[in-house]
């Protein structure tokens, strides 16, 4: 009895003594998060203030410079030699080099100005400073031009238009002043001075470092940010663009997602423009994250030295506590049993044992038999029971506590989240017997979660459905009144093929099998669907494709789940198929049905492996078109081999000879080579008047003849342009130092 005071009084003492440690540690813990959250705000502030005229100042230099390019391109728009190329009509060289030699003085003087155009409208020309080749607007290097000259007219004021410039070896990001007539008296409105203007002043007045600055419209398009990649995309869904434009603020700092990095986001506005910053919110709070880690490390360093004190000081008040409890009870305690006591004592130990040993034997023989009869009822439902003429017969060989003759309920469910049966009022396994108020049990069986009802089980029935109606993505399947247990394999079948197709039907949703009409068996397979989805897939239309698979599955929503699961394998194997027959290298041979689900448990995952094969379909299709494209290309440069020096020789000719629309042959092959057709004549008329200029030496206009320009001012022009020198110079360099220009030719 000593021995049992001392170890109560010794964990009574150790109890009190880590209550003790433990709301210490709560304290300094709780204190800790305090100070952290509120150093932790004051550094957000101190970062914003230092960054917030930063931005200010961004954006008025930002106004600055549109205001400085409004200015001279004012200044230039009413010049004579630019207003000759706005509006005149049969300009003479002179006229014409003059004009794009002020185009290029205008667009040296500009540090960032990456060039300049003049759209003359009535003769539909394009004229260009050097960097880039003056054409007809509809053969223009800078395809979205006809973009920007449509939206002109609309523009309130000079407002740049951000956009790319795709050039022969880059993309560049631009913003474009677009400079027109207003008047009622202009020769003709629709002429325009156009100055793209680079952003390497924006980039060159931010330090980046780890933060990333946004310019933003009103509707949340990117029109600047230092990667290429998010020039003019909409980031209006992204949170933290949504609560800039939503703010109302002048300017503003939180906290919040960026590319998925929790970041510190800084914002203000500027005219019609947003100014975003952000930083990666763990290396702004570096410092301070150092500055808690030290503090709780000094913090439980002191709580453990504390420990250590309080524990020895609990001992020595332990010894005078523990002496006086023991004295106490030692007074209250009768005196020592006799030896007779002691005999009697043991014999009732070892009774009690012998006891004890005989329930553990009884218990472990009844959970066997228990076992035994849930396996056998879980064949039973399952139909595979071999032997037995009948329920009855086979409850009682087994001893499963139902009445084979009474009715029965099934409720089933694909459990996916937690234990059905956790919280339900049906308990797990078979139950002890079968009374007259009735039995229930919850069985897995096939993957199925099956609740077997008999009796007076209308409220468990309700509470069961309520409860694994929040624990499935799924449905839960109640059969109707099974009038004795012989119908259950069958009910039991509709119930799981029923649960396996749950996934056309909302979450948690209740069917009642009583109340559907029984499934068909057989399958018509949608063959109409199918070859709408193969044709929109030829037509490279993905989405037409998507569409037309749901048709493909509302057609089988009415069947049984193997029809079901077949005419899917069947429809993904002919999308396979078609992406082998479009790929001319299908790559190693797989499984048709990689990828397609077994037991899908949602719509999403049968509709994701068609969507990723759907891609690859397109894919595939954009490569066979490409090659198409670079054979085409190919003839075309066969042709222009032969007949460069026709002079006869035009887009529309070649498109003849090939047998194919001009559209076609220029887009294909300016998607085959990068260039139009009508460049690589004149870049084949080039390479021959070099070479001829060496190897002849006949005259150069008769050169320009024999190479298929017959006009020999236009000739001159064009050589100069392109080589760089007249045709004379040209000459005269080559046969003085032959090495240099001992590659030119075709």
């Amino acid at each position: 009895m000593g021995s049992v005071r001392r170890r109560f009084l010794k964990r009574y003492f150790v109890e009190i003594w880590l209550l003790l440690i433990a709301s210490i540690a709560v304290t300094i813990l709780a204190l800790s998060a305090f100070l952290y959250k509120s150093f932790e705000s004051a550094t957000v502030a101190t970062v914003y203030r230092y960054n917030r005229e930063s931005l200010l100042e961004t954006g008025r230099i930002n106004e600055y410079v549109r205001k400085m390019i409004r200015t001279s391109g004012m200044e230039l728009f009413s010049e004579p030699s630019i207003r000759r190329l706005l509006y005149g009509r049969d300009l003479t060289n002179f006229e014409t080099l003059s004009g794009v030699r002020r185009l290029d003085s205008a667009a040296s003087t500009g540090r960032y100005i990456h060039s300049i155009y003049v759209y003359n409208a009535p003769a539909g020309y394009v004229y260009s400073s050097s960097d880039t080749v003056s054409d007809g607007l509809d053969r223009f290097e800078d395809g979205r031009l006809v973009e920007i000259l449509e939206a002109s007219g609309d523009r309130p004021g000079l407002v740049p238009v951000a956009r790319y410039i795709e050039g022969s070896s880059r993309t560049v990001p631009v913003h474009s002043f677009i400079f027109h007539s207003t008047s009622a008296f202009a020769p003709d409105a629709r002429s325009a001075l156009i100055i793209n203007v680079t952003l390497d002043w924006l980039r060159e007045i931010v330090r980046w470092g780890s933060s990333r600055l946004y310019m933003l419209d009103a509707s949340g398009k990117v029109l600047y940010h230092d990667e290429a990649d998010l020039f003019l995309s909409d980031l209006s869904g992204e949170s933290f663009v949504r609560r800039v434009l939503e703010s109302g603020q002048e300017s503003g700092a939180f906290v919040d997602m960026v590319s998925g990095v929790r970041s510190l986001v800084l914002h203000a506005a500027s005219g019609d423009l947003f100014l975003v910053r952000t930083f990666p919110y763990a290396e702004v709070m570096r410092d301070l994250g150092s500055l808690r880690t030290t503090t709780a490390f000094s913090a439980f360093g002191v709580l453990a030295f504390g420990m250590l004190v309080a524990f020895a000081v609990s001992r020595r008040l332990y010894r005078p506590i523990g002496k006086l409890s023991l004295a106490i009870g030692s007074a209250l305690t009768p005196g020592s049993a006799s030896p007779e006591q002691d005999e009697v004592g043991r014999i009732s130990s070892a009774i009690e044992s012998m006891v004890a040993r005989t329930r553990t034997i009884e218990e472990s023989s009844r959970a066997r038999s228990e076992a035994l009869a849930q396996e056998v009822l879980k064949e039973f439902v399952q139909g595979e029971t071999l032997g037995f003429p009948g329920a009855g017969e086979l409850f009682r060989e087994y001893g499963v506590p139902f009445d084979p003759d009474g009715a029965f309920r099934l409720v089933a469910v694909r459990p996916d989240r937690t234990d059905p049966s956790h919280g339900s009022t049906v308990p797990r396994g078979l139950p002890s017997r079968s009374g007259n108020h009735g039995s229930a049990c919850v069985l897995s069986v096939d993957g199925v979660e099956l609740a077997v009802l008999q009796g007076e089980t209308a409220s468990r029935e309700a509470a069961l459905v309520q409860s694994w109606k929040a624990r499935t993505s799924g449905v839960v399947a109640v059969s109707g009144r099974l009038p004795r247990a012989d119908a259950i394999p069958a009910a039991f079948s509709r119930l799981r093929d029923r649960i396996r197709m749950g996934f056309l039907s909302s979450p948690g949703e209740v069917v009642r099998l009583s109340d559907e009409e029984e499934p068909e068996t057989g399958l018509e397979y949608p063959s109409e669907a199918e070859r709408r989805i193969l044709q929109s897939l030829r037509a490279g239309d993905s989405s037409a494709a998507e569409d037309a698979l749901e048709s493909f599955l509302d057609a089988l929503s009415g069947k049984r789940f193997d029809p079901f699961r077949f005419a899917l394998r069947r429809l993904y194997a002919s999308v396979r198929e078609l992406e082998r027959e479009l790929r001319s290298d299908p790559g190693p041979a797989g499984s048709d049905l990689d990828g397609l689900p077994s037991e899908p448990t949602s719509l999403e995952e049968i509709l994701d492996p068609f969507r990723n094969l759907f891609n690859s379909v397109r894919e595939a299709l954009e490569e066979h078109r490409a090659a198409r494209c670079r054979e085409l290309a190919e003839a075309v440069r066969s042709i222009l081999r032969v007949r460069y020096t026709d002079p006869n020789l035009t887009l529309r000719s070649i498109a003849d000879e090939l047998g194919y629309s001009s559209s076609h042959v220029a887009r294909a092959f300016k998607e085959g080579t990068g260039s139009s057709v009508a460049d690589a004549i004149l870049e084949y008329r080039l390479e021959a008047a070099k070479r001829l200029l060496l190897e002849d030496g006949c005259p150069a206009k008769d050169i320009a003849a024999r190479v298929g320009l017959v006009n020999e001012n236009y000739f001159y022009t064009l050589f100069r342009k392109k080589v760089g020198l007249t045709p004379a110079a040209y000459r005269r360099g080559g046969l003085q130092n032959p090495a240099e220009t001992g590659n030119a030719g075709i």
